[in-house]
């Protein structure tokens, strides 16, 4: 099967949005570039009235978003559950009959709204959890694909009612990165670092424990010479954790900290262009995935910057690539960090940034979707 010219329903639990994209996002726009006619199905409703309409993506003609009423059958999801498949199944059908017949099925449904693909009546199915999936509902993950890929094991490893087959796929790099990154390699140069020193951070904020919030704030504090700058959401809200509410706190009136809230990738791929070093540093007690991946990884690996990161599975073979600790313990992550910094010109030399660049280029977008072109022709 070539992934060009065909008809593809994305199911995605995150609505369409058209700047601040994930993986579901750059799924859609890469595969609407091969002339792929793509509907796009969020897992959450959002019109009030009774019917089905399909929108045309005005930046990308070949992307067609499905909207649709919630039905009544929502409210029964995590209680009556066989109630529920029943009613949505007919909604399904309903959808079906408003878009053309699908070539191709690709999930990222994660949260067992429809753990059960064969209501679309396709052959060709892919299931692409990113995150964690419901495990209070494991046993309806079937009929979910031919083909499975996760950018995690331990997502992988969930799946334990299925014999499809089963694939480790790393995140993707976006459009505005790659061209970043590909610009850069002809840019890159040793330099001599002064202070003050520009530390980098982007992400969401507000995520919760899975952020080892305590030691970044001992970072911080340990390093009043340091520049850090922080880029994404950190709006507080009612339900917040008090932890959350002091961490927002301690960066806002820290002085050798910059906030700058959520931006699109196009301001921030030239925003990031300062930065000497990017850090991670997770709590794997709490962290959803168990730190086996990030998608920030490849975006920084694409600046040609050192990061400092706590422990990420994903990357023990790359070592090269990435100053990270060797175990899940971040209880040594202030001194890599400083033992970084210290050793700065190495860790940034030409030959480390290029390296880092052609690894976050080899897992652009494009790419990776011809790997799973690969993986489907060899299966399927």
């Amino acid at each position: 099967m070539v992934l060009k010219d065909k008809t593809i329903l994305i199911i995605s639990p995150q609505k369409w949005c058209d700047d601040m994209h994930v993986s579901k996002h750059h799924y859609a726009i890469e595969l609407s570039k091969r002339n792929n006619k793509i509907y796009f199905l969020p897992t959450s409703s959002n019109l009030t009235i009774d019917t089905i309409e399909i929108e045309q993506v005005s930046t990308f003609k070949n992307i067609n978003i499905i909207h649709h009423k919630k039905f009544i059958g929502e409210i029964l999801r995590f209680h009556l559950r066989v109630i529920y498949k029943i009613l949505l199944k007919k909604k399904l059908k309903s959808i079906l009959k408003k878009i053309d017949p699908i070539d191709l099925i690709l999930s990222f449904d994660n949260t067992a709204t429809y753990p059960d693909l064969s209501i679309f009546k396709t052959k060709k199915r892919i299931f692409f959890p990113v995150d964690q999936i419901n495990l209070n509902h494991l046993s309806e993950y079937k009929n979910f694909g031919n083909i499975i890929f996760s950018i995690s094991p331990v997502i992988l490893n969930s799946l334990i009612n299925t014999n499809a087959k089963k694939i480790l796929l790393n995140h993707g790099l976006g459009s505005d990165w790659v061209s970043m990154a590909q610009n850069k390699l002809n840019l890159i140069s040793n330099k001599s670092y002064s202070n003050p020193f520009h530390v980098g951070y982007f992400g969401n904020l507000v995520i919760g424990k899975s952020l080892d919030m305590n030691t970044l704030k001992n970072v911080i504090k340990s390093h009043p010479e340091i520049e850090f700058h922080f880029w994404g959401n950190y709006n507080l809200n009612d339900t917040s954790d008090e932890e959350v509410v002091q961490w927002i706190h301690f960066l806002k009136n820290t002085n050798n900290v910059s906030l700058y809230g959520p931006i699109s990738p196009y301001k921030l791929v030239q925003q990031v262009d300062k930065i000497d070093a990017f850090i991670l540093c997770y709590n794997y007690q709490y962290e959803i995935n168990k730190c086996t991946n990030s998608h920030k990884i490849l975006e920084y690996l694409s600046t040609g910057k050192v990061i400092i990161s706590s422990k990420i599975q994903a990357y023990e073979s790359n070592s090269n690539l990435i100053c990270m600790l060797q175990d899940y313990d971040n209880g040594a992550y202030l001194d890599l960090f400083d033992l970084t910094i210290k050793n700065i010109v190495h860790y940034n030399s030409t030959e480390l940034q290029k390296k880092r660049i052609e690894f976050s280029l080899d897992n652009s977008y494009e790419k990776q979707i011809n790997r799973i072109e690969s993986y489907i022709n060899k299966t399927l």
